[in-house]
Protein backbone atom coordinates (compact mmCIF):
# COMPACT_ATOMS: atom_id res chain seq x y z
CA UNK A 1 0.00 0.00 0.00
CA UNK A 2 1.18 3.62 -0.50
CA UNK A 3 1.72 5.77 1.86
CA UNK A 4 -0.84 8.25 0.52
CA UNK A 5 -3.32 5.73 1.41
CA UNK A 6 -3.20 5.23 4.51
CA UNK A 7 -5.14 8.41 5.39
CA UNK A 8 -8.02 7.27 3.64
CA UNK A 9 -8.25 3.89 6.08
CA UNK A 10 -11.57 4.22 7.85
CA UNK A 11 -10.82 1.68 10.72
CA UNK A 12 -8.16 3.36 12.69
CA UNK A 13 -6.81 0.07 13.74
CA UNK A 14 -6.04 -1.10 10.09
CA UNK A 15 -4.34 2.49 9.51
CA UNK A 16 -2.02 1.63 12.91
CA UNK A 17 -1.22 -1.37 11.42
CA UNK A 18 -0.60 -0.37 7.88
CA UNK A 19 1.99 2.26 9.66
CA UNK A 20 3.64 0.21 11.58
CA UNK A 21 3.41 -2.64 9.29
CA UNK A 22 7.42 -3.24 9.37
CA UNK A 23 8.00 -2.26 12.64
CA UNK A 24 10.30 -4.19 15.05
CA UNK A 25 10.71 -1.69 18.47
CA UNK A 26 9.10 1.34 19.79
CA UNK A 27 11.64 3.13 17.86
CA UNK A 28 10.68 1.90 14.38
CA UNK A 29 7.25 2.45 15.36
CA UNK A 30 8.29 6.06 16.59
CA UNK A 31 10.00 6.73 13.46
CA UNK A 32 7.30 5.31 11.08
CA UNK A 33 4.58 7.70 12.37
CA UNK A 34 7.30 11.14 11.82
CA UNK A 35 6.95 9.48 7.76
CA UNK A 36 3.20 8.78 8.39
CA UNK A 37 2.96 12.87 9.96
CA UNK A 38 5.58 14.35 7.67
CA UNK A 39 4.97 12.82 4.17
CA UNK A 40 1.54 11.51 4.38
CA UNK A 41 -0.75 13.27 6.58
CA UNK A 42 -2.43 16.76 4.82
CA UNK A 43 -3.52 19.46 6.75
CA UNK A 44 -5.46 20.84 7.83
CA UNK A 45 -7.93 18.38 8.10
CA UNK A 46 -11.38 17.75 9.94
CA UNK A 47 -11.96 14.93 12.92
CA UNK A 48 -14.18 14.17 15.71
CA UNK A 49 -12.88 14.81 19.13
CA UNK A 50 -14.62 12.19 21.42
CA UNK A 51 -16.86 9.17 20.64
CA UNK A 52 -18.23 9.75 17.28
CA UNK A 53 -22.21 9.97 17.20
CA UNK A 54 -22.25 10.90 20.79
CA UNK A 55 -23.37 14.49 22.24
CA UNK A 56 -19.83 14.64 23.72
CA UNK A 57 -18.38 14.24 19.99
CA UNK A 58 -17.06 17.64 18.50
CA UNK A 59 -16.12 18.03 15.05
CA UNK A 60 -12.58 20.21 15.07
CA UNK A 61 -10.00 20.78 12.41
CA UNK A 62 -6.51 19.49 12.67
CA UNK A 63 -3.24 21.51 12.09
CA UNK A 64 0.41 19.51 12.42
CA UNK A 65 3.61 21.17 12.52
CA UNK A 66 5.98 19.11 10.32
CA UNK A 67 7.77 16.87 13.48
CA UNK A 68 10.90 18.20 12.54
CA UNK A 69 9.88 22.09 12.45
CA UNK A 70 8.69 21.24 15.98
CA UNK A 71 12.04 19.32 16.85
CA UNK A 72 14.30 22.54 15.57
CA UNK A 73 11.83 25.02 17.36
CA UNK A 74 12.52 23.00 20.62
CA UNK A 75 16.04 22.82 20.16
CA UNK A 76 16.13 26.58 19.38
CA UNK A 77 14.40 26.98 22.50
CA UNK A 78 16.54 24.72 24.47
CA UNK A 79 19.52 26.60 23.16
CA UNK A 80 18.38 29.91 24.22
CA UNK A 81 17.53 28.82 27.69
CA UNK A 82 21.28 27.37 28.12
CA UNK A 83 22.15 30.92 27.16
CA UNK A 84 19.97 32.90 28.95
CA UNK A 85 21.17 30.64 32.09
CA UNK A 86 24.81 30.61 31.18
CA UNK A 87 24.65 34.60 31.07
CA UNK A 88 23.04 35.00 33.98
CA UNK A 89 25.74 33.42 36.12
Amino acid sequence: MDIADIPGIPDREKRFEEITVDCYDENEVLSAFEVYLTDALRTPFTATWGTSGTPQADRVTVWVWPIRMIVKVRAFACAAAMATCTSAR
